[in-house]
């Protein structure tokens, strides 16, 4: 089974494409990465490797970071909800690998309306994006309206998504799905939204009441 655990993991790290630091120090839970470009809130995770592979050993968010390092907090790494599978215990050490926004080129547009929508998608075009289809589909399943951080996580999670555009009308908001914390604003003119929807989709998802767009998802993101 620890096998198979470690096979599912080092496929899984495949997946990822990601800025690579290298973890520097370790102190009482303090973890120190040297990486260039890493900003404060940027999700992360740690490398353990060992005789022939490697697996996931923690996931992390950064506390603080400077032009060459990063503060990390870190926590197991437990992506697969699964109780049949053990649970890994591994420690962060000095010299493993930290890979920094490890989904950051698969994206997420969330806008009030879709001229919103396809002017977030330009500005960003490094990015991939899904359609916001995928989110509303996965919220009339489970019979939500507006959704929550964990309906992010959630989704981010099953598509393989680091990264949700916010269209708000001071700019969009680039959002890292795994500690909500807003990475970058794109400043640009917007249009005051004003919406029934919690975010534009085709398949007629609607709002339990009429939500004020800008103020409703700002509520949700982190500040660190």
């Amino acid at each position: 089974m620890i096998r198979i655990l470690h096979l599912i993991l080092a496929l899984t790290i495949t997946a990822f494409a990601s800025v690579e630091g290298k973890i520097v120090s370790v102190d009482r839970g303090e973890v120190k990465a040297a990486i260039n470009g890493a900003k404060a809130g940027m999700s992360a995770i740690v490398i353990y490797e060992y005789d022939g592979g490697e697996t996931i050993s923690a996931k992390c968010a950064t506390i603080s970071a400077d032009a060459s390092s990063a503060q990390l907090k870190c926590e197991p790494f437990t992506l697969y909800d699964q109780n049949s599978i053990p649970t890994l215990t591994l420690p962060v050490r000095k010299g493993d690998k930290a890979l920094f926004a490890p989904l950051g080129k698969n994206a997420i547009a969330i806008a009030p309306n879709v001229d919103r929508l396809v002017r977030a998608q330009s500005k960003r075009p490094d990015l991939n994006f899904m359609h916001p289809d995928l989110l509303a589909h996965q919220l009339a399943k489970e019979d939500k309206t507006e959704p929550e951080i964990s309906d992010f996580q959630e989704f981010c999670n099953r598509y393989l998504v680091g990264t949700i555009v916010f269209a708000f009308n001071d700019g969009d908001y680039l959002v890292d799905c795994q500690t909500f914390a807003a990475i970058e604003v794109l400043s640009g003119e917007g249009a005051n939204s004003k919406s029934a929807l919690p975010f534009f989709n085709r398949l007629g998802v609607k709002s339990d009441q009429n939500i004020a767009f800008d103020a409703y998802y700002k509520r949700l993101i982190k500040e660190f």
